[in-house]
């Protein structure tokens, strides 16, 4: 195989995208809701040089940071993770994915090709993500709705801010799976199960 001068290794690639767009994400945020990255760092006990350096790619905060700096941004920790989709290809294998497991189906009107999750009477994956486009869709109506009304820059900005924070803080409402919790679940499940098959038995014996 050839190997070009300046050719970069797909992992070491992979991690450069992955860094650029973790520091993307904080920067987007904290400039967002009008943050210094000297007072991001004092709430995370950092210097605004190291926020920089994170914001620029050049560091990977760790897991327990990203914790941190999110909890100090006021947003969840998966809005400034790297969703593993920086660049073409990724973005690609990422919709391969959605078409095995949630059904994506591709359509091409007139010069344009749209995607959507095709419904099917078996597929439940498929209806629960089609749920959560629509809300996403209502979201994105109600700004848009709200922006032409809106009369000042102010007010727009706002209404701006309220839709990021609706992402950043997605899903607003969120259960913790423990592990009690779902062992709870699983025996309600089965406690159900053996309910109906005794009032079956119960029916046929009479």
């Amino acid at each position: 195989m050839q190997k070009y001068k300046n050719q970069i290794p797909i992992e070491k690639f992979n991690r450069i995208a992955a860094n650029k767009r973790i520091g993307e994400r904080i920067r987007n945020i904290r400039e967002a809701k009008k943050i210094k990255p000297e007072d991001l760092g004092k709430r995370v006990g950092l210097n605004s040089n190291r926020i920089q350096q994170y914001e620029n790619g050049y560091r990977t905060p760790k897991l327990e940071l990203i914790k941190k700096i999110a909890s100090a941004l006021d947003v969840k920790p998966i809005a400034i993770q790297n969703p593993a989709i920086t660049y073409n290809v990724g973005f690609m294998y990422g919709l391969f994915e959605l078409e095995t497991f949630y059904n994506l189906k591709l359509k091409k009107i007139d010069d344009q090709i749209y995607l959507y999750f095709e419904n099917t009477s078996y597929d439940q994956k498929s209806k629960e993500i089609n749920n959560l486009i629509a809300e996403w869709f209502e979201q994105q109506q109600k700004r848009d709705d709200a922006l032409i009304t809106a009369s000042t820059d102010e007010e727009r900005e706002n209404i701006i801010n309220n839709y990021n924070n609706w992402e950043w803080n997605y899903p607003e409402l969120q259960v913790e799976e423990t592990p009690e919790k779902i062992k709870e679940e699983q025996l309600e499940k089965r406690i159900a199960e053996l309910q109906k098959e005794l009032d079956t038995l119960r029916k046929n014996n009479g």
